[in-house]
């Protein structure tokens, strides 16, 4: 498979521990089952014994004198107390966790080691009932365990075995060989998670969908009291078919009755780094089921970016200190294919007050399994704006289609609206130019009665009169070109007076007489 831009293990070298940091995990998980047995042995002692490694043994011891819980247990000289206060003259055989041969158990064929802890080993056999292949698990220290292992490891075995759940593994037997308790339980075909993501390197969906999983497989724990506790990658197969396979129940509890059996020291079986930071307080009674929500998102974290939240890579002290107070990178900083809702899941289920987590596993699963779907997660606040994006991305499709329907509705109705509009502006310039045509065929009717109202005049008017209305004619035909032909009788009037004066003989003669007879009545 191929992730694209997520990073790998090997890129970052955080998600998988690597065989140093393994080894020292296992012999602080060796000095601390040894102060359990009651074995006095100080840190040095323990340091001389393994000079290697004393460096990084130097720097948890360091960090675990800082811790008041182990502090408040210190006698003072520099030693770390052992959680039960026992006191034993020295080693007790078996203690030193020299190469123990294979168990003969009754009903099984054990076939080879397969793995070895502080604890605990375990070995591949096959059940000569059911000739099914087995993994079982040997309490090392056998006689010699003391009371607190012997209750720890009967715990894991009384707490898996009420456990059914295909992400879980199933434990089918237990007993006890030669006073070495054990259980059986499947053998899976499969990796650790870690080395899974290092060797598969799966795409983002493909990791989602695994982690939701193994949230239903502590779900499942939860909703029967058992809290894990011991979350990481390395608890957490991953079989041949993808299956994720939640195991190691030895740091289990049964329900929300603080466990005072288990100290500080107990929690840093293996590696601190997905510790809570109720669980580095060193408070049992603040250990509930959101505990597990913290590891789960510290291996959310990991799975997104290929690198834990904070710096886990310094002393216990540092580490045990940033689990505390650090802030998580946001994971949308480490790798671009973390998108803000996404970031908002693992942030929540990081945060440092239990109460500001999600409240169950199903809560965190549940929103995992919406953004998987496209659904609007729980964790982010729901505003309209953003519940409507989630709708259309999660209905791309749809709401592609549903858009085209929408835009050629629209189209539809505003083509209709062009039709009626235009329709409308053709009938009303249909109307206009009627009127226009009307309004000139009346203009050249009036014209043409007024032309022959203006010769009727020109014809029949007494000269006399033309000359009386010859301002007005010419008023007329100033206001309007229909009213022209009036000025003819302007020019008819201007006309008359040449006319006039041309007397004829008649007037004459009536002159004549006149002037002739004046004289005569003046004398």
């Amino acid at each position: 498979m191929s992730s694209g831009p997520y990073k790998t293990p090997d890129e970052t070298g955080s998600l998988a521990a690597s065989p140093r940091e393994i080894r020292v995990g296992e012999l602080l998980n060796e000095f601390f089952d040894l102060r359990a047995a009651g074995n006095p042995i100080t840190p040095d002692d323990f340091l001389s014994r393994h000079p290697e490694y004393s460096l990084e043994l130097s720097q948890h011891f360091a960090g675990l004198g800082l811790m008041k819980q182990l502090a408040a247990g210190s006698s003072g000289d520099g030693t770390v107390a052992s959680p039960r206060g026992a006191a034993l003259t020295g080693p007790r055989p078996g203690t030193d966790h020299q190469r123990v041969s294979l168990p003969d158990i009754e009903g099984y064929i054990v076939l080879r080691e397969i793995g070895r802890g502080g604890m605990g080993l375990v070995c591949k056999a096959v059940q000569r009932s059911t000739q099914r292949v087995v993994a079982i698990k040997l309490l090392l220290e056998g006689p010699f365990a003391s009371e607190t292992v012997r209750r720890r490891f009967e715990r894991e075995i009384a707490l898996a075995a009420q456990l059914k759940h295909a992400n879980i593994v199933p434990i089918y037997d237990s007993g006890q060989v030669g006073g070495r308790m054990y259980y059986a339980m499947e053998y899976v075909h499969g990796i650790n998670l870690a080395d899974f993501m290092r060797q598969e390197n799966p795409p983002l969906d493909a990791r989602l969908r695994l982690f939701a999983r193994v949230c239903h497989a502590i779900s499942h724990a939860h909703q029967r009291g058992v809290i894990h506790r011991d979350l990481k990658p390395s608890n957490i197969l991953v079989d041949g078919d993808g299956e994720p396979r939640v195991h190691d129940f030895g740091l289990a509890k049964a329900g929300s009755v603080p466990d005072m059996m288990l100290s500080v020291t107990d929690h840093l079986v293996g590696t601190p780094a997905y510790m809570s930071p109720e669980q580095v307080a060193g408070d049992p009674s603040g250990i509930d089921i959101r505990t597990d929500i913290y590891s789960l998102g510290v291996i959310l974290y990991e799975l997104l970016t290929g690198q834990p939240p904070y710096d886990v890579k310094g002393s216990l002290s540092a580490v045990l200190n940033n689990i505390q107070h650090a802030e998580p990178t946001p994971p949308s900083k480490v790798s671009r294919a973390v998108d803000d809702e996404m970031e908002t899941i693992v942030l929540k289920a990081l945060e440092k007050r239990k109460e500001d987590r999600y409240q169950s596993v199903a809560e965190l699963a549940a929103d995992i399994e919406r953004y998987l779907a496209g659904d609007p997660i729980q964790a982010k606040k729901a505003s309209p704006i953003y519940l409507l994006r989630k709708v259309i991305m999660r209905h791309r499709i749809a709401a592609v289609i549903a858009s085209l329907i929408v835009l050629l509705i629209a189209l539809s109705v505003s083509m209709g609206h062009l039709q009626k509009e235009k329709k409308e502006l053709r009938a009303e310039l249909d109307r206009k130019q009627e009127y226009t045509r009307q309004l000139e065929e009346d203009q050249r009717q009036f014209r043409q009665m007024m032309e022959g109202l203006a010769k009727s005049l020109e014809t029949n008017i007494d000269p006399r009169n033309a000359a009386a209305l010859a301002p007005l004619a010419q008023e007329l035909a100033k206001r309007s070109p229909i009213l022209a032909p009036f000025a003819q009788l302007s020019g008819l009037a201007t006309s008359q007076p040449t006319t006039a004066s041309a007397p004829t003989s008649q007037d004459s003669d009536v002159d004549a007489s006149s002037s002739s007879a004046e004289p005569s009545a003046g004398g």
